[in-house]
């Protein structure tokens, strides 16, 4: 245990849980609240620690309806910053409708409000367009976006400005902290292949790193959030 821990004021079991790094077993919807909420003496936690049914080495998961939640927004690179914005809301209003009764969007609404807008590159919905000798059919980089997220059942909300021909300007949508917080939800990291290992090492080695993968995106919510991880990759702000 850290000198940290001595020196700390009250906290939550989970706050407490996080700096030691284990992980309880036994959290279930009956006592999640208590988990997330309640403060305990260190003395308290010190009995927890005596008599908790716990995993050590292990970051604890916060139960789903306490994560933290962004809205992020994609729009053109060749707005200017106020239309981009005012693009972003009009997209934000339609996933207000939406979505609406979402439990992820009404705790985003409720307790977080952070609005993330990137740059999407540009908007083409498809034409031909002449390169070199030939003509090619060019799709606009959010076209591309709009289609990967809908692909992966992200829930989007667009919106198409009629007064730039009804050009696609805004696509959104809701990420949780497993995607965008690397240091409570690491990278995926392989363990090292010894460079001397046999072929049925390598086939052993291959099942067990494909197992701990799917922890691994078990871990951070699923696909979904997985190809969300890498989409975001490289996203700059608008």
């Amino acid at each position: 245990m850290t000198h940290e821990i001595f020196n700390m004021a009250d906290a939550t079991l989970y706050e407490w849980c996080l700096i030691s790094n284990i992980r309880p077993l036994d959290i279930n919807p009956d006592n999640e609240s208590d988990f997330m909420l309640n403060y305990l003496t260190y003395e308290d936690f010190n009995d927890y620690l005596k008599n908790g049914n716990y995993k050590e080495k292990s970051t604890p998961r916060k139960p789903e309806k306490y994560l933290e939640f962004r809205m992020y927004g994609l729009v053109p690179y060749n707005l200017s910053p106020i239309q981009q914005g005012i693009q972003f809301n009009h997209a934000n209003d339609g996933y207000r409708l939406n979505h609406g009764n979402d439990e992820d969007y009404i705790s985003f609404l409720t307790e977080w409000k952070t609005n993330i807008i990137l740059n999407g590159g540009t908007s083409n919905e498809g034409h031909l367009v002449k390169q070199g000798f030939k003509e090619i059919m060019y799709t606009g980089s959010m076209q591309g976006h709009l289609n990967d997220l809908e692909s992966n059942e992200v829930k989007v909300s667009t919106f198409y400005e009629p007064d730039l021909n009804s050009m696609l300007t805004a696509i959104i949508f809701l990420v949780d902290e497993r995607v965008f917080n690397k240091k409570l939800y690491p990278n995926y990291a392989s363990i090292e292949l010894p460079v001397d290992a046999t072929i049925d090492d390598v086939q052993k080695w291959s099942v067990n790193d494909a197992h701990q993968y799917n922890n691994w995106v078990t871990k951070i919510g699923g696909p979904k959030n997985a190809f969300l991880r890498e989409f975001l990759i490289g996203k700059k702000l608008a």
